[in-house]
């Protein structure tokens, strides 16, 4: 929209600038990219794979133009420490569950006065919609949950008592306890 309007700043540089710059340094890493986020850049600077993080969960690929871009402005490449935390910050945002985007129809008053193609794309998009907001509650349900279940431990500092972010509701001994007197 600034672009069109003609209210980027001037010293912003050209989009395919940007691209290009930020595809170098991807490709300048894909070496330590694939060694230990199983990332895999060709040297044209295609992305090839991913790094399965659960087995047969695919993240949104919606978020994949934004993942690259942050991996070119929002990584600390010069510092191992860092790299690596920031590397995997935006792998983490990356890889969120979040629900799909309702869309948005554009309709007015008069249902007559819209055409059929409008008609057609709304309920198509309507249609895309509810398979991708299915898809996400599936993910949630048989994958992100049962491995949240099986696999996570919170570490130290988010499970403190009074810090609130895990709050234990219940223990096995006490259940055992309860259930032994009925």
């Amino acid at each position: 929209v600034e672009e069109q309007q003609g209210t980027l700043p001037e010293q912003l540089q050209p989009k395919d600038t940007i691209a290009q710059t930020i595809t170098d340094v991807i490709v300048a890493r894909a070496d330590m990219l694939e060694d230990h986020f199983s990332m895999v850049v060709s040297k044209d600077g295609l992305l090839l794979a991913l790094p399965m993080l659960l087995k047969g969960y695919i993240p949104t690929m919606d978020k994949l133009p934004l993942f690259l871009l942050r991996l070119g402005t929002e990584v600390d490449w010069e510092n191992e420490e860092g790299c690596f935390d920031s590397l995997g910050r935006e792998l983490a945002i990356f890889y969120c569950a979040e629900p799909p985007v309702e869309p948005v129809n554009n309709t007015n008053d008069d249902p007559m006065d819209e055409s059929v193609l409008l008609q057609q794309q709304q309920q198509q998009q309507q249609q895309r919609y509810k398979q991708e907001h299915e898809r996400y509650l599936w993910q949630v349900q048989h994958l992100i949950f049962p491995a949240l279940k099986s696999q996570f431990i919170a570490p130290g500092s988010v499970a403190k008592e009074d810090a609130g972010y895990v709050t234990r509701l219940a223990r096995l001994t006490d259940l055992y306890k309860i259930f032994e007197r009925c």
